[in-house]
């Protein structure tokens, strides 16, 4: 199950995720291989590379999202905002001040087809310190910003069903 293709200007090559394999993949000059596995049951759902060449993940399965090293290594974890866990982040984007804006999705079996507004959107910035967007939101599920950094663009399928937009 192939998620997130997010090219790599530092590095000129593609990376991807698997969510069921529970791996990050790159793909350079036509050629696809393994970067690093996350560990069992993790869900890769969501990936970004910071300025530093760091990988962001949404761990969508385990509830978290993670900064790694280009090598898999782990440099920091986040799973909860006030304490609260996270219901299953999904989709991620850094700002050009090396802050991260992510998706938590929820389960989607329950909150997507049901309509229940449970997801959210988060911020981490720079220095760690976390923030709370829209917390009212059905299946948040991809995030862009708009090229002068402005503009948050949140992908919220049910609401856009129910409006019948298609």
């Amino acid at each position: 199950f192939p998620e997130a293709p997010r090219w790599s200007t530092r590095y000129n090559r593609l990376y991807f995720l698997e969510w069921g394999g529970d791996t990050v993949w790159t793909m350079q000059d036509g050629q696809a291989e393994i970067l690093f596995p996350t560990a069992a049951g993790d869900g890769p759902s969501g990936i970004f590379q910071d300025p530093q060449g760091n990988l962001w993940l949404a761990l969508y399965s385990s509830r978290k999202v993670a900064q790694m090293s280009p090598a898999g290594e782990i440099r920091q974890t986040f799973d909860n905002f006030n304490g609260q866990p996270f219901r299953g982040p999904n989709d991620l984007i850094g700002d050009a001040n090396g802050g991260l804006y992510f998706t938590d999705s929820g389960n989607f079996e329950e909150d997507w087809t049901e309509g229940r507004a449970v997801g959210a959107v988060y911020y981490i910035s720079p220095t760690g310190e976390q923030g709370q967007g829209d917390a009212e939101l059905v299946y948040p599920n991809g995030v862009a910003l708009s090229l002068d950094g402005l503009t948050l663009y949140v992908n919220e399928a049910i609401r856009l069903l129910a409006e019948g937009v298609r």
